[in-house]
């Protein structure tokens, strides 16, 4: 699924939503305070973190995998 940069913006107000409902804080409180408290990252610090994720995984398969030799493939091509 591909997230837009409005999706995004939209699930992070939620989460902070959330989180002053967990909190019991009010509205004025810094989402920054908020995340730090339950221990939260961004949604798109963690999309990037999987996809790096994901890439190391894809490094890391053998050779004769069809993701990997893809992979290697499409950056072949791109260069």
């Amino acid at each position: 699924m591909a997230w837009n940069g409005g999706d995004l913006e939209k699930l992070e107000v939620l989460q902070n939503r959330v989180g002053r409902l967990a909190l019991g804080a009010p509205k004025w409180t810094a989402a920054e305070a908020l995340r730090g408290d339950l221990g939260w990252s961004l949604f798109s610090e963690r999309m990037v973190k999987a996809v790096l994720n994901y890439k190391v995984r894809i490094e890391r398969m053998e050779n004769k995998r069809w993701v990997k030799r893809i992979f290697e493939w499409n950056l072949s091509e791109s260069l």
